[in-house]
């Protein structure tokens, strides 16, 4: 809860307009302005300097809002899922900001119907190459989905069309050594189904990991 109400605070600093500090409070009363639920399937929760959670609804838009990362993974689960979720539109004065801030917020949330769990996949698995693999194949399915949204995320930010090559080009050079480096581990490991199982692995944890260089903005060394 804590988090969240960090949150709050620092997306009125980002997000809404400044009152006049010597009237502003006393007009900015801390209430609830609606409540509305609404379903969709779970993109995911991103957190930065607070958290933002979305949802695709079904007419194809994106329906955003603030929520704690542990609240959106007890109320929503796994993206993929089919969810449903109330929020409630908030007004709090921001004493940082010294401004009045609005903000949707989750207030309760449940899965409708489950998406993929990799975790729950292998559990299942019991250790079976073949199972195995088609745990790998739909997490990296998904795995593509998001570097596809990151990618494109982070080329919207750039500026000057030759930084935008240079992640362009980025991108492919990264491809090309994904794929090469798991054409080596899996001839080195004999080239049979566990050696297939090793190339995946390998290859969805470079994602992951390429993933999260295009989402973080300030990069840092690996613990």
């Amino acid at each position: 809860m804590r988090k969240l109400l960090f949150c709050l605070v620092l997306s009125g600093l980002l997000a809404a307009p400044a009152l006049s500090p010597a009237s502003s409070r006393s007009m900015c009363k801390e209430k609830v302005l609606g409540t509305e639920t609404v379903e969709g399937v779970y993109s995911g929760t991103i957190c930065g300097d607070f958290c933002y959670s979305t949802i695709k609804l079904k007419n194809g838009e994106e329906f955003t809002f603030l929520c704690g990362e542990e609240e959106a993974e007890h109320y929503f689960g796994a993206p993929g899922s089919q969810v449903s979720v109330t929020v409630e539109l908030q007004q709090f004065w921001n004493e940082f900001g010294n401004l009045c801030a609005r903000e949707q917020v989750c207030r309760s949330g449940r899965v409708l119907q489950a998406g993929f769990s990799f975790d729950a996949c292998m559990e299942k698995a019991e250790g079976r190459t073949f199972a195995m693999m088609e745990c790998f194949s739909q997490e990296q399915a998904i795995m593509d989905k998001k570097l596809e949204a990151a990618y494109a995320k982070a080329m919207s930010e750039l500026e000057r069309q030759e930084d935008k090559e240079a992640l362009k080009a980025a991108r492919q050079a990264w491809s090309v050594w994904n794929d090469k480096m798991g054409q080596v581990i899996f001839a080195r490991n004999g080239t049979g189904s566990l050696s297939r199982l090793l190339e995946t692995s390998f290859g969805l944890r470079e994602t992951q990991r390429f993933i999260k260089l295009l989402e973080d903005k300030e990069f840092s060394p690996e613990e």
